[in-house]
């Protein structure tokens, strides 16, 4: 029910998928937190083992891994149900993570 493989993106010899319904988060499992993969290849049709990433605020139902693009060094993953806001929670505002 993680729905893996929800979103999938390419770029070059690197992959990341989406799994917007992974149980998990930093620490305490949260349910729907979500969680993304990042792949590399390593040769032809092979793949390493890949490298999990999740939110530094996941929370319950954020959906992590809704959305997912990749573009040499950088990926960015949507979280359309996070929490959040400037002035305090918004529920469902959204939020777009971008790793390096």
């Amino acid at each position: 029910g993680d729905y893996f493989g929800y979103s999938v993106a390419i770029d070059g010899d690197y992959a990341i998928v989406g799994a917007y319904q992974e149980d998990g988060g930093a620490g305490d499992p949260a349910s729907n937190a979500g969680a993304a993969y990042i792949y590399n290849r390593t040769g032809t049709n092979t793949w390493d083992s890949g490298v999990k990433i999740t939110a530094n605020d996941a929370a319950t139902g954020d959906l992590f891994g809704i959305s997912v693009s990749i573009d040499g060094d950088y990926a960015i993953v949507g979280a359309y149900q996070e929490d959040g806001g400037l002035n305090g929670p918004a529920p469902n505002a959204g939020a777009a993570y971008i790793f390096e």
